[in-house]
């Protein structure tokens, strides 16, 4: 039987640290191989051209692909609810819409799972490793500029931030610098 050692110092809080252990999380947990080559495959097939995996998404889907987080409660900054980490739960995605998410913040993306129990949001990860969510009514949302950090921020509640692009210049607003001022208050 393999054991369930602590988390590294710092990389969750207590709270978070337990929603993850009852989700069936723990430190060293390793996806099998044939799960993320179902997960990638299924993928290709569905959409040939879009999700190709990247570094980033295997990263975090070898630890935590297949986890559902169960939550229904307030949190720091807004309502914490059930997310799921399940490539195969973004079905129905319309390439459109994660095209142009894609040109604008200038990265791919790999879809890593949904919020909610219905599809409520895609969560996504770019290339560079940050962490969006995209709503069904078509907007983007940065999670976290890491995914322990936006996994951090869904599991204890804080609000995402939503991405402005001022004229479709390609340009950030300051929401990344916000966002982790925001949770720096509350971390303390």
């Amino acid at each position: 039987m393999e054991t369930k050692a602590s988390s590294k110092e710092g990389r969750f809080s207590p709270e978070v640290e337990r929603a993850l252990r009852q989700a069936g999380w723990y430190e060293g947990r390793i996806v099998p191989e044939s799960q993320l080559e179902q997960w990638y495959a299924f993928k290709y097939e569905c959409v040939p051209g879009y999700h190709r995996i990247t570094p980033a998404a295997l990263t975090v889907l070898r630890e935590f692909g297949g986890l559902f987080i169960e939550q229904d409660a307030p949190g720091v900054t807004c309502y914490r609810e059930s997310f799921r980490i399940d490539p195969l739960a973004t079905l129905g995605l319309k390439e459109s819409v994660w095209g142009a998410f894609e040109w604008l913040i200038e990265d791919s993306l790999f879809p890593l799972g949904v919020t909610g129990g219905s599809q409520d949001d895609i969560i996504a990860i770019s290339g560079c490793g940050k962490v969006f969510l995209i709503s069904n009514l078509g907007t983007l949302h940065l999670a976290g500029l890491t995914f322990t950090h936006a996994l951090n921020s869904q599991i204890v509640g804080y609000m995402s931030l939503p991405m402005y692009f001022e004229h479709y210049d390609r340009k950030w607003s300051e929401a990344a610098q916000v966002q982790a001022a925001v949770n720096q208050l509350y971390s303390d």
